[in-house]
């Protein structure tokens, strides 16, 4: 088995973790980033040249834990309560529209581009109230750059609104007229995506040590 990319930077944000793993522990949430990052390596590392419908049930079931985890990491990290009640909404939504492609459209063994889009969405709007909170001075308790959470936030949304371009041009990037040139160039984005992300989430680890715990306000 030969791993790529995706697999030692999920390792290495992993490792990194352990480390911090105390400091994380003083976090909302963060410590939480430890089986997170455990369970998307062992799913990555164990696709490895599966057959593509394998991978299909893995990965669709594995947007659900991901949306799941993400959705409970922003509750506890947003302060506003109308932020909060939004991200809390959101979950019926996402999973009725999971449920419903799973079941009834695409099935388990395609993959379900829809449902990964929607997440995406849905993350990048807590996203962006996360960066509207940061600038209020009432919220603010530690400097934007030095903030763990701000390197979760933006990783986060540079992996979130370039996945769902590159999805929504998947189709035409491996059509026949660009032949394999399309997939490669596909596969190249993703990974440096993958990259981006796991790099901001080792930097917001490290971050964890300089900083003191914090805490939301009541919901």
């Amino acid at each position: 088995m030969v791993l790529n990319l995706n697999n030692y930077v999920e390792l290495i944000a992993l490792l990194i973790a352990l480390i911090f793993y105390k400091d994380l522990a003083r976090h909302n949430f963060f410590i939480y980033f430890i089986p997170f990052l455990a369970v998307t390596s062992i799913i990555e590392i164990y696709a490895i040249g599966k057959e593509r419908p394998f991978k299909n049930v893995m990965y669709n079931y594995f947007q659900l834990f991901q949306y799941v985890f993400y959705t409970a990491l922003f509750y506890k990290n947003l302060h506003f309560p109308k932020s909060k009640k939004i991200v809390l909404y959101s979950f019926p939504l996402f999973l009725i529209f999971f449920l419903t492609n799973i079941f009834f459209v695409y099935g388990p063994y395609e993959y379900n581009n829809y449902t990964s889009i929607l997440g995406s969405f849905f993350i990048v709007i807590f996203i962006c109230m996360h960066f509207y909170e940061a600038i209020i001075p009432q919220t603010s308790q530690v400097k934007l750059f030095a903030s763990p959470f701000f390197w979760v936030a933006v990783g986060l949304l540079f992996f979130k609104l370039g996945s769902v371009i590159m999805f929504a041009m998947f189709k035409f990037l491996s059509s026949i007229d660009l032949q394999n040139k399309g997939v490669v160039i596909f596969q190249t984005i993703i990974k440096s995506l993958n990259v981006i992300l796991y790099g901001s989430l080792s930097v917001a680890f490290i971050l964890c040590r300089n900083n003191k715990k914090t805490s939301s306000s009541p919901s």
